[in-house]
């Protein structure tokens, strides 16, 4: 027996009949166990082979992700840097407009203040010319009454319906009004309203009108070739020559020998809408069947109605018009300078035989607001050109004439861009789409279109 059989028999009883299988047994199971852990081991190294290719692998795989992350981060950046740039460009035009509007604004508020003061002034005069002329009429009236003491006779009381009548009548300012009271067959007063001459007769009665006062007009308006006639009773109705009877309504239409005869009764209770009707029913009036003897009243006191709406809805508008009307009156004759100084100029180059295709003065006078730029700005010369927009321009010039207390600052407000425009235009210079920054370093793309002039800044200090 070797030493170490000796060793394990002296180590561990396995010879001993109680202690021996129990010993057995215990190494048997420690050496199963021992095998066990060396499969395990051995088991582990090729797992771990087996992670490290994984990890390797997934390692490959997540570095060439991260690099296409970084490329489209970098592309993101650009992107956003792109953005900026155009959110920033779009944030100054926004302001440039935010601004424009303002002065917009500013200039359509001085245009409404002055047409309101105009119109304010001339309705004064128009107020206190009407209260003057009635003041004379009156008096007028009153002094004949008194030199007469006929208050009460037929007479006077005819003299005060045609006085009366004259005035109405002399407040519609598309009347061309005739007194021809003095003169026979011809009543009291001519009218001529788009191209017809109506006569008119005013009474005040105080009983109902005879017929005989209808049918003396008519024979009236023919004798004279008038178009047609008005009778107005201003106290009281009138009688209808075919009925011989009142008439049926205080405006009442009818058509006798051919001619068109208006007939108001009580017309003091409507005095103000006597023009109107005039003007609505020989507006209206078509020539008659010969078995017609009135117009539809009814109808026609509708068209009364519709007629005094639209009169009401035109003096609403009368105030807008006004400064829409004012606007281009002005424009038009800015417009007529400018042509004015073009063909003078035209005419001087003429003169002097030059052959140069262009007309540009050196020191142009097109207005002060030309004087004013073409003594501050100056064209590029080639390095660091500005790119300044008629936007540019105007603020500019407002900032100088602000700072420097100039004359010209209230112009520069009120002068729109399309003038600006021919200003600079005549002045020599020239507008493009390009790139550039303007008086204040601010970018200009080619979207917008600039102007090529040079602004100093120190003028803004």
């Amino acid at each position: 027996m070797s030493d170490p059989i000796v060793e394990w028999v002296d180590t561990f009883p396995i010879y001993d009949p109680v202690k021996g299988p129990e010993t057995l047994i215990l190494l048997k199971n420690y050496y199963n166990k021992y095998k066990q852990e060396i499969n395990k081991s051995i088991l582990d190294v090729i797992n771990n082979d087996e992670i490290e290719k994984l990890a390797e692998s997934r390692t490959m795989k997540l570095t060439k992700k991260l690099e296409e992350l970084q490329e489209e981060l970098n592309e993101s950046t650009e992107d956003n840097m792109k953005l900026s740039g155009k959110v920033s460009t779009l944030t100054e035009r926004i302001d440039d407009m935010n601004e424009k509007r303002q002065e917009d604004k500013e200039y359509i508020m001085n245009t409404a203040e002055k047409s309101m003061e105009k119109i304010r002034d001339n309705d004064q005069k128009l107020i206190h010319s009407l209260s003057e002329r009635n003041a004379q009429l009156n008096e007028t009236i009153q002094t004949y009454l008194l030199e007469k003491n006929t208050s009460n006779s037929s007479h006077a009381i005819g003299l005060e319906g045609e006085m009366e009548l004259l005035t109405i009548l002399g407040e519609e300012t598309s009347f061309e009004v005739k007194d021809t009271s003095l003169i026979a067959h011809s009543g009291d007063a001519v009218v001529t309203y788009n191209d017809k001459r109506i006569c008119i007769d005013s009474k005040k009665y105080n009983n109902n009108l005879p017929k005989k006062e209808v049918l003396k007009l008519v024979k009236d308006i023919n004798r004279n070739d008038y178009y047609g006639g008005v009778i107005i009773s201003f106290n009281s109705f009138i009688t209808n020559p075919d009925t011989n009877k009142r008439a049926e309504d205080k405006v009442y239409s009818m058509t006798t020998g051919g001619v068109p005869v208006l007939l108001l009764s009580n017309a003091g209770e409507y005095r103000d809408e006597i023009n109107s009707i005039i003007k609505l029913y020989f507006d209206s009036h078509k020539s008659l069947d010969e078995n017609e003897t009135q117009v539809d009243t009814l109808g026609l006191l509708e068209s009364i109605e519709d007629e005094l709406q639209q009169i009401d809805n035109e003096a609403r508008t009368i105030e807008g018009e006004s400064k829409s009307h004012e606007t281009y009156i002005r424009r038009r004759k800015q417009d007529l300078n400018r042509r004015a100084q073009t063909l003078k100029k035209m005419k001087d180059m003429m003169l002097c035989k030059s052959l140069s295709g262009e007309i540009v003065s050196e020191n142009p006078v097109s207005s002060p607001i030309g004087e004013l730029i073409n003594l501050i700005a100056h064209k590029n010369d080639g390095n660091n050109e500005q790119r300044n927009s008629t936007h540019d321009i105007k603020r500019y010039f407002k900032l100088y004439c602000s700072h420097n207390s100039h004359t010209l600052l209230h112009d520069i407000k009120n002068t729109v861009p399309k003038e600006l425009n021919k200003i600079l235009s005549s002045l020599g210079y020239k507008s493009d789409k390009k790139h550039g920054l303007n008086y204040d370093k601010k970018v200009r793309n080619k979207t917008q279109e600039t102007w090529s002039l040079h602004l100093p800044p120190y003028n803004l200090n």
